[in-house]
């Protein structure tokens, strides 16, 4: 007779290390197999951690080479376009990489992480149509608004793919309209406020804190269901 499944709170290395020694004792020929998943178990961490350390140092190199005396002198583009752009585009792909290897996140949206690196991209290339302006190059305004309007879009579209769900008990009108105003006003605050040049050094470490919270959060605990 089955009886009811219970939920057990069981620490992940003890997990692990029970998995493999049954399937040693009981199951020789899988061990292989159990050896494999429990690997994979392991280092599934190991792509957003190395993501968001690396946003973080990107950033940190970029802060320090625009502090450094040699800044006019050199490819100052590479700097701003790591800060505008790299960085917040690897932040982006570390925390959707830990919601990935989440047992606690049931979807990851990747149209949103798409929507947000695509952002992240186009507004490094507003960034720098704005930089030769000021330099005193020929930049055509449309060049500037189209690039700039693409940023907007880009980045309140990852927003409106992320807050959708939630508004699907709406009707349809006023769910287009709220994810209308999302798009606008959520691309623009994250053009302007978020994801200028050296506010990306604080959406490192918030992708940094945030990995490492996931990741704490996952190896506190496993939900182990017995019969």
């Amino acid at each position: 007779m089955n009886l009811p499944s219970r939920t057990v709170e069981m620490p992940n290395d003890r997990v692990l290390r029970d998995m493999l020694a049954d399937a040693e004792h009981d199951r020789p020929e899988r061990a292989w197999k159990e050896s494999i998943m429990a690997a994979t178990f392991r280092v599934r961490w190991v792509v957003p951690v190395v993501l968001a350390v690396l946003s973080a140092v990107v950033s940190t190199v970029a802060v320090a080479f625009i502090a450094s005396p040699g800044f006019r002198d050199g490819p100052e583009s590479y700097a701003r376009i790591a800060l505008v752009g790299i960085v917040p585009a690897l932040a982006i792909l570390a925390v959707a990489c830990a919601a990935q290897a989440s047992s606690r996140v049931l979807h990851v949206r990747w149209l949103a992480v798409l929507l947000g690196v695509l952002g992240a991209v186009a507004t490094s290339f507003t960034s720098e149509l704005w930089y030769a302006g000021v330099d005193g190059a020929w930049i055509p305004n449309p060049a500037l608004l189209i690039s700039l309007g693409a940023s907007v879009l880009l980045y309140g579209g990852a927003l409106a793919v992320l807050i959708a769900p939630a508004l699907k008990g709406m009707p349809a009108a006023l769910a287009i309209t709220v994810l209308g105003l999302i798009v606008l006003a959520g691309g623009s605050f994250a053009v302007f406020f978020v994801f200028p040049m050296f506010a990306t050094v604080l959406v490192a470490v918030a992708a940094i804190v945030t990995v490492l919270l996931m990741r704490r959060g996952e190896q506190r605990k496993v939900f182990v269901a017995s019969v």
